[in-house]
């Protein structure tokens, strides 16, 4: 029997938290799955930690030079034999049946349906929160990467994490999933998102930035609706931060850039309010 599930955990530099995610896998209800790490050039003692965990479904590939998370998801992919496709974030981990859970979900679905994915938790401080509890509006939500599951045909009608983007990559190819696509949802925790330091406010200017040269490679690229809205995700960034002169000046820049969205108009119009409904 082929293997079931490909679960593919890229990472860099995360070796204090890298067997904790690996082992979320190994530890799963589900067993016909591989493992496989894509290590985006580490300078930490990531290998190490990878190599002495004893088990036979890990496939440990590495990057010599740094390219992204984009290209790491993407080796991954390629070098996988699953029937479905699953991701987890190298700081992130499984609960024991996430897998399980959510191949049950895509149990005897449509052509249509290409994803399953769930509820998590956010972990912060040793204290643990559902994320985005009430009532989840499914046309406009975008599902934590570390939930999904994905069949591979979605892959190839699809195609795989565009390249060029830094941050966000989740975003864009969901937005591209849903043109052909639609997906279940599991209104279940299945998977703990830890925030940590790489994670915390310390972090949010890199962050800033790779968004911003992310929109300059799209722009680059001819791209206009796609680098509106990043141009729109950076004003919403803007705005949650207080900053609303220049959360109004990128909301302008995504409407001028593709006007056919008028929802960048109204976010433009709104961005001087601290409370709005964001379109």
């Amino acid at each position: 029997m082929g293997v079931s599930v490909s679960v593919i955990i890229p990472t860099y530099n995360r070796g204090y938290t890298i067997k904790r995610a690996i082992n979320s896998v190994i530890n799963q209800t589900y067993k016909n799955l591989e493992i496989i790490v894509v290590d985006d050039a580490s300078c930490d003692n990531t290998r190490d930690i990878v190599n002495k965990i004893g088990d036979s479904r890990i496939k440990y590939l590495i990057h010599y030079k740094r390219q992204g998370a984009s290209v790491a998801r993407n080796t991954g992919i390629r070098a996988s034999r699953g029937k479905f496709i699953a991701f987890l974030d190298s700081d992130d981990e499984y609960l024991p049946d996430k897998i399980e859970k959510t191949l049950e979900a895509l149990k005897d679905t449509s052509w249509r349906i290409g994803m399953a994915s769930s509820l998590y938790y956010i972990i912060e401080d040793g204290k643990a929160r559902v994320a985005s509890e009430g009532n989840i509006n499914l046309k406009r939500y975008i599902p934590l990467l570390s939930t999904w599951i994905v069949k591979r045909e979605v892959f190839e009608k699809t195609g795989l994490f565009n390249e060029s983007i830094l941050i966000g990559e989740d975003a864009e190819f969901f937005w591209r999933f849903r043109k052909r696509f639609s997906f279940v949802f599991v209104p279940e925790p299945l998977v703990n998102k830890y925030i940590t330091c790489d994670r915390s406010h310390a972090n949010r200017e890199k962050i800033l930035k790779l968004k911003k040269k992310t929109i300059l490679n799209l722009y680059k690229q001819g791209n206009k609706k796609l680098t509106a809205r990043f141009l729109n995700m950076l004003g919403k960034d803007y705005r949650g931060r207080g900053e609303f002169n220049i959360a109004k000046k990128y909301f302008l820049m995504a409407f001028k850039m593709y006007p056919f969205n008028f929802g960048y108009f109204v976010n433009f119009l709104r961005s001087h309010r601290k409370n709005f409904s964001e379109s």
